[in-house]
């Protein structure tokens, strides 16, 4: 059974979770959502919530 955790982000989860979020943008741009197209969030963005503490992730299996 999978067991899932949130945590804060950090730093070294920047480019990861960078990349996942470009991956929703493409997936929602090849189905015909408009939404997120505008470029936000991007990087600059998601490292200010870092900076912030406001971001978090989740973990499967650790």
């Amino acid at each position: 059974m999978e067991s899932f955790t949130f945590r804060k982000a950090t730093e070294k989860d920047l480019k990861t979770a960078t990349a996942l979020i470009e991956q929703a943008k493409v997936f929602l741009r090849e189905n015909g959502v408009d939404q997120r197209q505008t470029g936000y969030p991007n990087e600059e963005a998601i490292a200010g919530d870092l900076h912030r503490g406001e971001g978090y992730v989740m973990e499967v299996d650790g």
